[in-house]
């Protein structure tokens, strides 16, 4: 090192024809060196700063847009937003965790002889899974969610709905054609923020439940917000919390979005069929595809995965066997509670560049779940004044009207 200094010296003072001596030399080479370091030491900080306060800028801008977009539709549509990004990291801003909770309204036993031959066959396991009486504490009593939810009947509320509800399953009305697997919430969380950037997460835990208890559940809650319960008026997560045995299911709210040449797009929307689950929006327009979330949508590392359960629904609605081999983006935007049936869910766009709407009608004719959710296909191109039309002389299910301002907004279109 001191050679090498001696040499540089050497140089400056021949070559150069600098007057100084060999200190004034090295004197300078230091405070040039540092110079040199310090102003690289500022150029990454300050760049790092412009990234997260560019980050941060256009994401409070973003929030004034949504919130400016849908102000006056939230509260007809008695929807409350819980948390949203620009989209959601599906790697680290998504942390689904299924928990070894568990809760099941068991089918009356007196009804099963009814069940059974309504099925006309023997063996139904493949189309009704049957469950008996168990509590999140593990006991079959019910005790500790009418305590936690403090609505202190709630056992004799579920004795009297899970009637109700077996007669629809018999009778095969009110969309109950079959008791499957569901994934239902026992915690969300979307206060948390990861990265330099301070990003948006969503943290979720799942308990395991069932189609008859969701249906159960649905209809209590009926009963209890056409009474004026403070369940109907709940206004952030903490207080979901209080009733989440009520939170039996989370549905991924997606719309398919073809992209052509120009920047033009066909927003894919459904009408529900007669079969549907859902009686209210039988004769409403949804979106593209909403499905449950369960414990089949996991990735390779057997982790719950929304993205799953979007490839799940595009095949089994819409006959899109495998999204990947297109050129295509999903992407998880906001998140926020129904509050007509207290239904968690999540907004999400799938962007497809090389489908023409005649080939995804010619999948949908095929599609396994077609007959039971779907009837009708239409596309709305990305017009503002196309789109204010048809909304105009149309009606929508809750959920599909949020979804469709939500993603238009981000697209730059508003819509009331």
């Amino acid at each position: 090192m001191i050679s090498m200094l001696a040499n540089i010296v050497d140089y400056l003072q021949n070559v150069l024809n600098l007057n100084l001596s060999p200190l004034g030399i090295i004197k300078a080479i230091i405070i040039f060196l540092l110079g040199y370091y310090i102003k690289k030491m500022y150029d990454g900080i300050h760049s790092y700063h412009l990234k997260r306060f560019k980050s941060k800028g256009v994401r409070k801008k973003l929030n004034k847009q949504l919130a400016a977009n849908s102000a006056s539709t939230l509260g007809k549509l008695n929807i409350l937003t819980l948390g949203n990004a620009n989209p959601y990291d599906s790697k680290n801003g998504i942390n689904i965790v299924l928990s070894k909770k568990s809760l099941y309204v068991g089918f009356p036993e007196d009804l099963k002889k009814d069940l059974y031959k309504s099925f006309h066959k023997e063996d139904i396991a493949e189309e009704f899974v049957m469950n008996t009486d168990s509590s999140f504490d593990g006991g079959n009593s019910f005790s500790d969610i009418a305590m936690t939810t403090e609505i202190f009947n709630l056992p004799d509320l579920i004795n009297k709905h899970r009637k109700i509800v077996a007669r629809h399953f018999i009778e095969k009305s009110n969309g109950c054609h079959f008791n499957k697997a569901k994934l239902g919430v026992f915690k969300i969380n979307t206060h948390s923020r990861h990265g330099d950037n301070e990003n948006p997460v969503i943290n979720m835990e799942l308990y395991r439940t069932d189609y008859f208890t969701h249906k159960v559940f649905r209809s209590i809650y009926k009963e209890l917000s056409s009474s004026g319960h403070p369940i109907s008026q709940v206004n952030d997560d903490l207080e979901l919390q209080k009733y989440n045995s009520f939170t039996t299911s989370f549905g991924v709210n997606s719309l398919v979005i073809l992209k052509y040449e120009h920047e033009v797009k066909d927003y894919i929307l459904t009408k529900r069929s007669t079969n549907a689950t859902e009686v209210n929006s039988r004769n409403q327009y949804n979106i593209s595809m909403l499905e449950g979330l369960t414990d089949t949508d996991k990735d390779n590392a057997d982790k719950i995965d929304l993205r799953k359960c979007v490839e799940r629904g595009l095949c089994e609605e819409l006959g899109i066997e495998d999204i990947n081999s297109y050129e295509s983006t999903i992407g998880f935007y906001d998140v926020f509670l129904e509050r007509n049936f207290l239904e968690l869910g999540i907004t999400c766009a799938v962007e497809i560049s090389n489908m023409s709407f005649q080939e995804l009608q010619h999948k949908a004719e095929y599609a396994k779940d077609r007959a039971l959710e779907i009837s009708e296909m239409v596309k709305i191109t990305n017009d503002k004044k196309v789109l204010s039309e048809f909304l105009s002389k149309s009606e929508f299910k809750q959920q599909a009207l949020f979804t469709l301002q939500r993603i238009c907004a981000r697209q730059g279109i508003k819509i009331e």
